[in-house]
């Protein structure tokens, strides 16, 4: 029973450790029980440098803070935090959660991922999006201020998508109809 046992917490290992985001349990006074490979490799110790620390301990700055604060919310509310830091160049997001360990009482598990790609491809997104919104303004300020009448799209039933004021005036005046988006051109 003991070598199954021991082999179920190799292969546990194991697993954690092919994870490249940082997984973690603390116990009740914040100090790490366990760290997979990912972590010690971001902390640039080994697993006996960190098993028994403190993130104060083993790390300067606003995420070791961060952290504790973090820690500590979860031990008072026995609820799940997320919340996300800006490390030198990068940003990740960790979800610390209560677990309670074999003494009674409760100790923070934590995974952390570095999600630095992503807020940069919502932060280019947002930018392109602006940009287009822009140049839709754009556009559309000069098609509507045309004398021209144009008509912007149909849809492939000959349903209008857009036209400009011009164009509806010119249907208003010749056929005395109103015509509004998504309307059959062929009704006019």
């Amino acid at each position: 029973k003991k070598r199954e046992i021991e082999n179920h917490n190799e292969l546990r290992e194991t697993f954690i450790n092919a994870d490249n985001n940082f997984i973690s349990l603390k116990n009740e006074k914040l100090e790490y029980i366990f760290a997979n490979r990912a972590l010690r490799d971001f902390y640039g110790k080994d697993k006996s440098q960190i098993i028994g620390n403190k993130d104060v301990d083993l790390f300067d700055g606003e995420f070791a803070l961060k952290s504790e604060v973090t820690d500590k919310d979860v031990l008072d509310k026995k609820d799940i935090v997320i919340y996300d830091m800006e490390i030198e160049d990068k940003i990740y997001q960790s979800t610390k959660f209560p677990v309670k360990l074999l003494n009674g009482q409760y100790g923070i598990g934590a995974y952390t991922r570095d999600i630095t790609e992503e807020h940069n491809n919502k932060y280019k997104l947002r930018e392109i999006n602006d940009r287009l919104d822009k140049s839709n303004a754009l556009l559309k300020g000069i098609l509507e201020s045309s004398p021209e009448v144009i008509v912007f799209a149909l849809d492939n039933n000959y349903r209008y998508l857009s036209f400009n004021k011009r164009h509806k005036e010119t249907i208003k005046n010749i056929w005395d109809k109103e015509i509004e988006i998504g309307m059959d051109m062929l009704e006019v």
